[in-house]
């Protein structure tokens, strides 16, 4: 571990996670692959999952699930994720250990403003992460995976540069709304509005305006989105892409041919495994 690392753990987050309770934790061992998940009442309600396969390295991979998803959709026969583990088992590559974290079923991590469903971005930093890095002492690195709504959340902490990510996998990311059919448009609407205030908020964290605000970065991103996406995230997500790799920040953007949240999962299984 860094040595910077070793100092944003010890003075600015340790104090914190002893504040959190929990209930009786679910373990369970299936195919060669651990899962540990525990319900936390910290300031605010929030679950996990730790998901930890035999050969897995001392990388820890934050995965923020879409809408509608919880803690325990990394272990969802039906989600992509059983097409990564299988593509690391058969490549014999080490795959991270995989932290799923939820607040329920639609959320996003936005800074502390006047609406109640706000701040969830710094319970992430001030309870999240603490806590469950006292679970995991290992942490070589750390790494971020979001989806649709989950990779609006996952471009809020890459972009805002407080927490080190070295990897950032953003697939089919909630970054911006750009020709969306009426519905979807709708549920993007209320999303953004049940947690921010106004529009200008809304405006300052759109992920392309935070690389601007925010302009240095050391980690590597992985952006991909369907051509026919329809909460209309791809031009957005080219955008992003296209933003940071003009910044010489080394970037892989995978325009793929689909709806939403299609993914290409031999490049994002080879981006998130060592």
């Amino acid at each position: 571990m860094s040595p910077y690392l070793k100092t944003f753990i010890l003075l600015v987050l340790a104090p914190v996670f002893t504040e959190c309770t929990h209930s009786p934790v679910r373990d369970k061992t299936e195919a060669g692959i651990k899962t540990h998940c525990e319900d936390v009442n910290g300031s605010v309600k929030w679950s996990f999952c730790i998901t930890e396969m035999a050969n897995s390295s001392d990388d820890l991979l934050y995965y923020f699930h879409g809408g509608g998803g919880s803690e325990t959709s990394w272990s969802d026969p039906d989600n992509y994720s059983k097409i990564l583990k299988e593509s690391w088992k058969a490549r014999q590559m080490r795959s991270p250990r995989v932290v799923t974290v939820s607040f329920g079923p639609m959320w996003i991590l936005t800074k502390k403003n006047k609406k109640a469903m706000s701040g969830l971005y710094e319970v992430f930093l001030n309870e999240v992460i603490p806590y469950v890095e006292s679970k995991t002492p290992r942490v070589k690195e750390r790494w971020l995976l979001g989806e649709s709504m989950g990779g609006f959340s996952a471009a809020q902490l890459a972009l805002q540069g407080q927490v080190p990510f070295t990897r950032v996998a953003l697939v089919c990311p909630g970054v911006d709304s750009h020709g969306a059919d009426k519905k979807h448009e709708d549920m993007m609407r209320t999303l953004l509005n049940n947690h921010f205030e106004n529009e200008e908020q809304i405006q300052a964290a759109l992920p392309v305006n935070l690389v601007a605000a925010h302009p240095q970065y050391r980690q590597k991103f992985y952006i991909s989105c369907g051509t026919k996406d329809q909460f209309g995230f791809f031009p957005g997500s080219y955008i992003l892409a296209q933003t940071l790799q003009k910044k010489g920040i080394q970037t892989q953007w995978k325009p793929l041919t689909g709806k939403h949240c299609v993914v290409d999962t031999d490049s994002l299984s080879a981006f998130l495994a060592l």
